[in-house]
């Protein structure tokens, strides 16, 4: 299980330090909990892939997408791909993620992962199911050969990235 560094911003998405958030160490059983990425919920592993895109392309300082779009980096792929294998490492329970039973309908969003179409598929689910679960449009380092890593080859992933880090502007604005 990897823990995170006291000067890493917090996993749960609060854009605070884990020292200054969750690594406090007197923390009180009502307050913040020692925190690793086993420990967030669904909602908070997309909080945090959410929070690092901001972070890592800097979008709250970008005046347009074509400016977003000129700034990219290698690097900037490459850290946010390492967010997410520290966030799904080989080891994760996926079924301990899942919400428990109960009465709401539940589907499973399993279509294509261009962002632009999991909105407009995802709205229609939503007239059958209360909650819906997609799959997570990254793909995850740890299972991917060497070779198509985008930790280890960031380049190869930029323009991939960059259509699903568009599609997903687009589809919110």
């Amino acid at each position: 299980m990897e823990k995170i560094g006291r000067n890493d911003k917090c996993p749960c998405g609060s854009g605070l330090k884990y020292k200054k958030c969750h690594g406090t160490p007197n923390a009180t059983p009502s307050g913040p909990r020692p925190l690793t990425t086993q420990s967030l919920s669904l909602r908070e592993r997309n909080l945090v892939v959410l929070n690092a895109v901001a972070d890592i392309f800097d979008l709250a300082k970008a005046n347009d997408w074509g400016e977003v779009k000129r700034r990219i980096s290698d690097n900037q792929v490459r850290e946010l791909y390492e967010v997410v294998a520290r966030l799904w490492p080989p080891d994760t329970d996926l079924v301990s993620l899942l919400p428990t039973p109960g009465s709401s309908l539940r589907a499973l969003y399993m279509g294509d992962i261009d962002p632009s179409r999991i909105v407009r598929n995802v709205f229609r689910f939503s007239l059958y199911a209360d909650e819906i679960l997609v799959i997570d449009p990254f793909h995850n380092p740890w299972m991917m050969a060497e070779e198509y890593n985008p930790i280890v080859n960031p380049g190869q992933w930029r323009a991939r990235y960059l259509s699903l880090l568009g599609s997903n502007l687009a589809s919110f604005q």
